[in-house]
C-alpha cells in the first residue's frame, strides 16, 4: 500500500505480448498458424456458488465452455491463491489445481473445490488437461472471496483483490477499495486503500480530503492509546501521514518506537537518512553506514528498496567494490527472481572492477533458468509459459552479450548477442549485435543487424536515415534493400507467429454526433487501431500525449486510430478532457458498453489492433508503443527514408 504501482510496469504487465520460447518443441507449438476464433465464444461462462464462501464450505462450479476447448471430457480449474500476506502484483504469489471440471453435455461442465483454509481470495481460469489453451476471462479471470460468518466478504479478502488487480485493472481496484470502505467504514486499512486509489488516479479533491481528516481524527481518538499490533501502527501511520502534520508525529514517534522492524518504520528511517544527505548534514560514505547498521532490521519485502537506496548512494566509484559487492549479495539472497537478479548482475557490470562478476552471476542465471524450472502463471498456456521464459532468457543473454562487448570479447558478444536476438525482437539488441560485428571489422554482418533495427517502426526518424545513409553505403542500394525486405520479412513472421486474429464481429460505436459506425468498417483494407478510454480516470488522460504521438505516427503509415470513450453519451467532462489535452483522434461513444463486451475489455486506456479484415490481431495492451510495434504486421513493404517514423 505505501508503493504508487509503476505505471510502465502496469502497462508492460498487460501488454508483454512479444514473448519467445527456447525449446524446439515449444517452437513449434508458437509458429503453427493460429486459428480464427468467433469473438463471444472465446471465454467460457464460469458461475460459482456460493461466490463468497465460508471457510471449509465446497464451492460448486458451471462452466459453458467457448470456442478455446473442444468436447472434451474433462477441463481443469486453477487458481492463484492468496493468504492475509500476499503481495501486490502476481510475482511468489502461489498457482495450484483446484479442481476438475467434467463434461456433462452440450459444451457444459460441472465441478467442485474447497478453498483451503489459510487463503482468502483466488483468481481462476480453466485450461484442458494438457495446458494447450486456457480461458481465464480474457485477462479478468473469475474470483472466489472469502466470506466471513456475516456472509460478507472478508475485509482481508477484498484487500487482496486489490492486490491482485495491481498491474491489471485500475477500474477494478478502485472499485474494491470504495466496497471495502463502504463494508468496513471503522476499519483504518479500508479506508487507507480508498484515499491511496484516489490520490494514484487523480481523483482526490478538497472534499475527499476532508472527509478522510475526520476519519482520521476520529481513528486517533479511539485508538491512538490502545495496544496495537506493528501492522495496525503503520495503518495508522501512512493514513494519516499526507493528511496532517501533527496528528502524523504522534503515530510516527509509536511506530519507531514500538515497530522499529516493521516495514514502514525502516521506511521513515530510510527517508531520514535520504534528507539528511540532501540537506548536506552527511554524505554519501556515512549514509551507506547508516543503511548497513538499518540491515539487520530490514524485513524482505523492504530489501530492494533499502539495497536499491545503497546502490544509488555507492554511485559509479571504484573505490567502494567491496561495498558494491555487499549490498548486491545482500540484494540477491532476498530477490529470486531472474528479473531481479539480471538488474543486480548489470549493476556490478556497469562496473569495471566488478564486470566479471556480474557476468558469472549472469551465467549462473542462465544455467538455473533453464526451461522448466518456473512455474506456470494463470493464464498462460504452456507454450505462452515458454515463450516468456525465452524472453526473460533473451534479456540475460542481451545483458550478458553487452557485458562482453564492453570487455572486449568480441566474438562471444557477436555470438551471445545473436542468441538473444533468436528469442527475441528487440532494435537495442540488434543494435549491439551490430556493434560486435563492427569491432570484428564484419561491416556486412553489421548492416543486416540494422536493417533489423531500421525496419522496427518504433526506431526514430533520426536514428531511421543515420542507418539508412550507413546501409547504403555498405551494401549499396540493392543490397541494401535486399537486407530491409529480409528483416522486414523476419519482423511479419515473428508478429504473425502471435497474432489470435480473433473475430470480434459487428462492434458498433458512435459518433459524437450520433451517428452509428462499425469498427469492421474503418478497418477494412488498411487495419485500425481501436483505443479504450476514459476521461474520469488519471492514467487514462495521462496517457493522450502519447497516444496522439501514435496516431500521428500510424498516419504516417496509412492506419488510423479511434478512441472509444467507455461512455453513452457526450458530457462536459468528456468535452472539456479533449479540449484540454488537444485530444484530436475521431472519438467515439460506447452505449451500452457493447464494443468493450465485443473485446472483453475491462480497462482503460487499453489498445487493439485490427486487421484490414477488421479481426483483433493481439491480446490488448496499455503499453502504447506496442501498439506501433504491431502495426509492422500490417506493412507490406519496408518504410523508405524519413517516412513512417
Amino acid at each position: 500500500m505505501d508503493r504508487v504501482p509503476d505505471r510502465r510496469r502496469r502497462r508492460a504487465s498487460l501488454g508483454a505480448l512479444a514473448l519467445l520460447t527456447a525449446a524446439a518443441l515449444a517452437l513449434w507449438v508458437i509458429i503453427r498458424p493460429q486459428p480464427v476464433l468467433e469473438a463471444g465464444m472465446i471465454s467460457g461462462r464460469l458461475v460459482l456458488s456460493p461466490a463468497s464462501p465460508r471457510a471449509g464450505e465446497r464451492v460448486e462450479v458451471r462452466y459453458s465452455a467457448g470456442a478455446l476447448f473442444g468436447r472434451t471430457e474433462r477441463l481443469r480449474l486453477r487458481g492463484r491463491v492468496r493468504t492475509t500476506a500476499a503481495e501486490s502484483y502476481e510475482q511468489g504469489v502461489p498457482v495450484i489445481a483446484l479442481g476438475t471440471l467434467e463434461h456433462v453435455e452440450g459444451n457444459e461442465y460441472r465441478g467442485q473445490f474447497v478453498l483451503p483454509d489459510s487463503f482468502v481470495f483466488a483468481a481462476l481460469a480453466v485450461e484442458d488437461t494438457l495446458a494447450t489453451e486456457v480461458d481465464d476471462f480474457g485477462g479478468r479471470a473469475w474470483e472466489v472471496l472469502r466470506a466471513g460468518p456475516d456472509g460478507r466478504p472478508l475485509l482481508d479478502a477484498l484487500e487482496q483483490r486489490a492486490h491482485d488487480l495491481m498491474g491489471r485493472s485500475w477500474e477494478e481496484g478502485l472499485a474494491t477499495a470504495r466496497r471495502m470502505a463502504s463494508l468496513y467504514p471503522d476499519s483504518v486499512r479500508a479506508v487507507k486503500w480508498l484515499q491511496t486509489y484516489e490520490l494514484w488516479m487523480g481523483i482526490a479533491t478538497d472534499s475527499t480530503r476532508a472527509v478522510h481528516l475526520q476519519n482520521a481524527q476520529r481513528f486517533a481518538e479511539r485508538d491512538l492509546r490502545r495496544p496495537m499490533s506493528a501492522h495496525e501502527l503503520g495503518e495508522h501511520f501512512w493514513y494519516v501521514r499526507t493528511l496532517d502534520t501533527s496528528l502524523a508525529l504522534p503515530w510516527r514517534q509509536r511506530l519507531l518506537r514500538e515497530a522499529p522492524r516493521s516495514g514502514l518504520a525502516v521506511q521513515e528511517e530510510l527517508i531520514d537518512v535520504q534528507r539528511l544527505v540532501a540537506t548536506g548534514r552527511i554524505d554519501s560514505a556515512a549514509a551507506v553506514k547508516r543503511l548497513d547498521m538499518l540491515w539487520p532490521r530490514v524485513p524482505r519485502e523492504r530489501a530492494g528498496q533499502i539495497g536499491g537506496a545503497a546502490l544509488s548512494l555507492l554511485g559509479g566509484r571504484s573505490e567502494r567494490a567491496a561495498d558494491l559487492r555487499r549490498w548486491i549479495d545482500r540484494l540477491h539472497a532476498a530477490d529470486t527472481t531472474e528479473g531481479g537478479r539480471r538488474r543486480l548482475a548489470q549493476e556490478l557490470i556497469d562496473h569495471p572492477l566488478t564486470r566479471a562478476d556480474g557476468m558469472a552471476r549472469l551465467r549462473t542465471l542462465l544455467v538455473q533458468s533453464a526451461p522448466g524450472t518456473s512455474y506456470r502463471r494463470l493464464g498462460e498456456s504452456r507454450a505462452a509459459n515458454a515463450r516468456r521464459l525465452s524472453e526473460e532468457r533473451a534479456s540475460t543473454l542481451a545483458v550478458l552479450g553487452s557485458a562482453l562487448l564492453a570487455d572486449g570479447a568480441y566474438a562471444a558478444a557477436r555470438d551471445t548477442l545473436q542468441l538473444a536476438v533468436s528469442l527475441t525482437w528487440s532494435p537495442a539488441v540488434w543494435r549491439r549485435l551490430a556493434e560486435a560485428h563492427t569491432a570484428l571489422r564484419d561491416s556486412v554482418g553489421a548492416a543486416h543487424a540494422w536493417a533489423h533495427e531500421i525496419v522496427d517502426p518504433r526506431t526514430t526518424a533520426t536514428v531511421h536515415d543515420s542507418l539508412n545513409r550507413v546501409g547504403l553505403r555498405l551494401l549499396g542500394a540493392s543490397g541494401w534493400a535486399t537486407s530491409t525486405s529480409a528483416a522486414e520479412r523476419a519482423l511479419r513472421t515473428h508478429l504473425d507467429a502471435r497474432a489470435l486474429r480473433r473475430v470480434v464481429g459487428e462492434a458498433e460505436v458512435t459518433a459524437l454526433d450520433g451517428r452509428s459506425a462499425a469498427l469492421s468498417d474503418m478497418a477494412k483494407g488498411r487495419g485500425l487501431v481501436v483505443v479504450f478510454w476514459s476521461p474520469r480516470w488519471g492514467p487514462a488522460v495521462e496517457a493522450v500525449p502519447e497516444i496522439e504521438s501514435l496516431r500521428r505516427q500510424l498516419a504516417r503509415r496509412g492506419v488510423p486510430l479511434v478512441v472509444i470513450a467507455e461512455q453513452s453519451a457526450v458530457t462536459p467532462e468528456l468535452t472539456k478532457v479533449m479540449t484540454e489535452q488537444r485530444l484530436e483522434a475521431p472519438v467515439y461513444l460506447d452505449v451500452g458498453g457493447a464494443a468493450a463486451a465485443r473485446f472483453n475489455n475491462w480497462g482503460t486506456p487499453t489498445l487493439y489492433l485490427l486487421d484490414t479484415d477488421g479481426r483483433v490481431m493481439f491480446p490488448g495492451t496499455t503499453d502504447v508503443p506496442s501498439a506501433l510495434f504491431y502495426s509492422a504486421a500490417l506493412l507490406q513493404t519496408a518504410p523508405k527514408s524519413g517516412q513512417g517514423r
